[in-house]
């Protein structure tokens, strides 16, 4: 295995582990539910940035499109704006701001969101 490909996995482990202590402490239930949001959040985000990616030879309606994110829960907009984080994609300001919307508009708080965005942002 290359130096980079074993910085970068133990840079994702690292970040797991992060997020799981995150989560914990900004869950009020037990029963490792803020462990496994660590969890599903590193997975949506591996599968979102490879969606994003996926843009060009993807058809519609299945091909990543910013607007469509209008539509999703908090949580699966936050993972699509650390994933446009990630890329330094040109989306990830409209996607903050749709995600800053949802979350008014349910009374939802942002900062578990933003402390899940913030450990998979500090991967590069």
């Amino acid at each position: 295995m290359t130096n980079s490909l074993s910085r970068r996995l133990a840079a994702l482990e690292e970040a797991y582990a992060r997020a799981s202590e995150a989560t914990r402490v900004s869950s009020s239930g037990g029963g490792g539910g803020a462990e496994g949001l660590g969890r599903k959040f590193i997975s949506s985000f591996t599968h979102a940035m490879s969606h994003i990616r996926r843009r060009e030879i993807d058809r519609q309606p299945w091909a990543y499109d910013v607007e469509k994110l209008r539509n999703d829960s908090p949580f699966s907009v936050a993972v699509y704006v650390a994933a446009l984080r990630h890329w330094r994609h040109e989306d990830e300001a409209v996607a903050s701001e749709i995600l800053e919307q949802l979350l008014e508009a349910r009374g939802v708080d942002p900062a578990p969101l933003e402390r899940l965005i913030h450990l998979v942002d500090r991967l590069k």
